[in-house]
């Protein structure tokens, strides 16, 4: 299924699902499911919908900003949701008794969340999850022998189950926040003066003052390297 063949209609059949089941209608939704049709799934939309009334869904968005970083984040994301399913699904069977029959048949997963995780105990059950069984360190790198197969970014993922397929609006966690960063290069969290301390301690005194070097930086560190710090020193090499 391709993203332009779903209508307006169905777009906004999504929204107002999530928005429904989330019972706010203030956000713009980053998950929707559709069928292989385009139209809408209704039960995915009502587990993504869920999640936002259920948890502090920030902090899941801080998870799904890392997950973004990695190519193959599809596969993680898929992995995530499948495992978060069967908790929404019981807590929302409750008040939603036709769910027993809309739901799919369950994907396992071995990542395990229960209904009495809060929602920091399942962003850290699933951060070492990732890191144990895909070697994620959360910073776009991955552990060679837990390297994936790289497959094709697209901009509407499959969740690998019963043809249904979620578009993942990725451009809303990045803007212009500064711990996003297209290609993640070397990061650190350390400040300006802290990092600029540390450079000289490794490697000398940079040969331009800290003003001229920011100068430069605002010139040359712009786009996706807007972020980026420059350093300058003397290497001097011996020969042997």
């Amino acid at each position: 299924m391709k993203q332009n063949s779903i209508t307006d209609l169905q777009k906004r059949r999504a929204d107002n699902i999530i928005w429904n089941c989330a019972k706010d209608y203030s956000f713009v939704p980053d998950f929707k499911a559709y069928d292989a049709d385009g139209n809408v799934d209704l039960y995915w939309n009502i587990i993504f919908g869920s999640a936002r009334r259920h948890y502090e869904y920030e902090k899941l968005e801080k998870l799904f900003r890392t997950l973004d970083g990695y190519k193959n984040a599809a596969v993680y994301e898929s992995d995530f949701w499948n495992a978060l399913e069967p908790v929404l699904f019981e807590t929302e069977l409750r008040g939603r008794p036709v769910l027993e029959r809309m739901r799919p048949e369950p994907k396992e997963s071995e990542l395990k969340f229960d209904a009495g995780m809060s929602t920091d105990e399942i962003v850290e059950a699933a951060r070492a999850y990732f890191y144990e069984r895909y070697g994620l360190y959360g910073d776009g790198k991955i552990r060679l022998k837990h390297r994936l197969p790289r497959f094709r970014r697209l901009s509407v993922d499959s969740f690998l189950q019963r043809d249904i397929s979620v578009i993942h609006e990725k451009d809303l966690y990045h803007g212009d926040e500064e711990s996003w960063n297209h290609d993640f290069s070397l990061t650190t969290k350390l400040s300006e003066s802290e990092l600029r301390a540390f450079l000289e301690t490794k490697f000398g005194k940079s040969i331009y003052p800290a003003e001229h070097v920011l100068q430069l930086e605002k010139q040359l560190c712009t786009g996706k390297h807007r972020f980026t710090h420059l350093f300058f020193c003397l290497c001097v090499i011996k020969k042997q």
